[in-house]
């Protein structure tokens, strides 16, 4: 890694428009958005404001640092990738990848995002101190020892969950659009999370449990909008993972305040009864 002189010397002032609207909107420029030489600063510029987890040391990048794949769009903006550790297991930074677009955002949905991937790297870096302290002489390959920490279930449950909590700290200050991305990833975990059953042995990287509380306490926090929204998507969650009965049970008693904002609103009522009525979720059972 560079030393902190280098690193001084590499990262140019960026540019900024005037957000209008409090802080939400996209505030980088045109030159920013089609140059990657100028989008590479940018993320490493609002990277370095991003918060880092316990066990991953603040280290602001550079643009060099920045990795940037047109591949990557939509809900998934950045990326961790494991299998580039071993080559360069002291730089997190080299781990990521980010998507040229995720400055077509606002800057606190960038850092938002960027603070979800630096808690994956948390989780990598975990499976990567324990990879290198063993020693026996059948220890397998990385990509084969990653094989059952990327697991489906474990990664869209617990291992997401812990990442997409954090949008809970942005969340008042994401436009409407990027609130939506947000709740959207919490809740699918969430539910995912409280139908995951881990392995033996194995300890979950967060529970619902913990997470449940946070959630209520930033709902009640939350403006009428806001507290609509999250009612709505969190339905439309247990719709798209579509769990078993007792899963609907549980996440609808544990975050009923919103499931019964969500329930309130007859646009989509008649889904929902549906899909209660399928699963033979009686009124009485989810209220």
């Amino acid at each position: 890694m560079s030393c902190p002189g280098a690193r001084a010397g590499v990262l140019r002032p960026v540019q900024r428009q005037p957000a209008g609207n409090s802080g939400t909107g996209s505030a980088w420029t045109k030159t920013e958005k089609r140059d990657p030489e100028r989008t590479r600063e940018a993320i490493a510029a609002v990277a370095a404001t991003a918060t880092f987890p316990a066990g991953v040391a603040k280290a602001d990048p550079i643009p060099d640092e920045i990795r940037l794949d047109h591949k990557l769009g939509g809900d998934a903006l950045a990326q961790v990738r494991p299998k580039n550790i071993p080559s360069d297991p002291a730089n997190h930074w080299r781990w990521m990848a980010f998507a040229p677009s995720l400055i077509e955002g606002s800057e606190v949905q960038a850092q938002a995002i960027i603070t979800h991937e630096l808690v994956h790297i948390a989780q990598f870096k975990k499976v990567w101190g324990a990879y290198e302290k063993d020693t026996s002489p059948g220890r397998p390959s990385w990509e084969k020892y990653l094989e059952p920490f990327q697991k489906r279930a474990r990664v869209e449950g617990p291992e997401e969950l812990e990442a997409h909590v954090t949008s809970l700290d942005f969340l008042k200050r994401l436009a409407p659009d990027e609130q939506g991305t947000a709740l959207r990833g919490l809740f699918s975990s969430y539910v995912s999370t409280s139908a995951y059953v881990p392995p033996a042995g194995e300890t979950m990287a967060i529970t619902t449990e913990e997470v449940g509380p946070r959630i209520l306490d930033s709902y009640k926090g939350a403006d009428p909008a806001l507290q609509e929204r999250m009612g709505r998507v969190l339905w439309w969650a247990l719709l798209d993972v579509g769990p078993a009965k007792a899963t609907w049970v549980t996440v609808l008693r544990e975050l009923k305040p919103i499931a019964v904002k969500g329930y309130a609103d007859p646009t989509f009522r008649q889904l929902y009864d549906d899909a209660l009525a399928a699963e033979g979720i009686k009124l009485a059972t989810r209220r």
